[in-house]
């Protein structure tokens, strides 16, 4: 005779108690996907455009709170000598 195993539960760290969990004991079910051997222009990502400087509202912000700031050189600009 065998007495079924007596489990037990420890939790380390509750986490949100509102989330809603589904799981299952469901069957494995095996997808084919096919991947490219090499990637092409298309699927490469490009990098982001990033601005030179800070835009006219940043530049504004930065004034007031008493940043100078030279768009060609960046922040302290006449200071850096």
């Amino acid at each position: 005779m065998q007495w079924p195993p007596q489990y037990e539960l420890v939790v380390l760290e509750r986490g949100d108690e509102t989330v809603t969990h589904a799981g299952g004991k469901g069957g494995l079910s095996i997808v084919r996907t096919e991947v490219p051997t090499a990637p092409t222009a298309s699927t490469v990502p490009q990098p982001l455009a990033m601005p030179s400087g800070p835009g006219p509202e940043d530049s504004r912000w930065l004034r007031e709170i008493g940043i100078a700031w030279d768009d060609e050189a960046g922040p302290d600009s006449d200071s850096a000598a």
